[in-house]
């Protein structure tokens, strides 16, 4: 697909996602599914994200686990991730807020929590256009799970799909679970 078609697709997802009502409602379900998990159950390092932009806020997860928690940090053109405990928190690229140090081995993460601009039933998302999460999913290790994470008005039947782009192993909405690798819905709501 174009860059372009892709550009008009997202602006297009972003306005949509800033206007979604109910959103505190929608926040809560998502943060109920999230945390009943059964993988959240057993990590030992969780990656959430700082919300913006309208994206959905996980951020109070943080309270519900046992395992620790870690934020992603702009190095260059890749992510590197800091434990975070409700404090140690600077602007950094773009001006969201990240770790100051880069303290969590990428490879000791069990489980990131990644957000999108949309996503489609199959896992592929569209986010930015940067690539820093293409790059840790692409890369992943056979213990790491990627949860994309995104309000059900986002949640696209078929998004368009490069080369490069790299699905989710579950799509997390308020009203969706979805695991497209093992080919099962695990629980809808409609």
């Amino acid at each position: 697909m174009s860059c372009g078609a892709k550009d008009t697709l997202r602006r297009k997802m972003l306005e949509m996602r800033i206007s979604i009502e109910g959103r505190e409602e929608k926040e809560r379900a998502i943060l109920e599914k999230a945390a009943s998990l059964s993988e959240v159950a057993k990590a030992k390092i969780v990656a959430l994200y700082w919300p913006v932009r309208g994206e959905v806020n996980l951020l109070g997860l943080r309270e519900l686990l046992d395992a620790r928690v870690c934020l992603p940090k702009v190095r260059g053109k890749r992510l590197c991730f800091g434990y975070w405990n409700g404090e140690e928190i600077e602007r950094g690229a773009y001006g969201i807020p990240e770790p100051r140090n880069c303290s969590v081995e990428v490879e000791r993460i069990d489980l990131f929590f990644v957000p999108a601009i949309a996503l489609d039933r199959d896992g592929y998302r569209l986010g930015y256009g940067g690539g820093y999460y293409d790059g840790l999913i692409r890369n992943k290790l056979p213990h790491q799970l990627f949860v994309g994470v995104v309000f059900s008005e986002q949640l696209l039947d078929r998004l368009p799909v490069d080369e490069w782009d790299v699905p989710v192993d579950v799509v997390l909405t308020d009203a969706h679970l979805i695991y497209p690798r093992a080919c099962s819905k695990i629980w809808e709501r409609r």
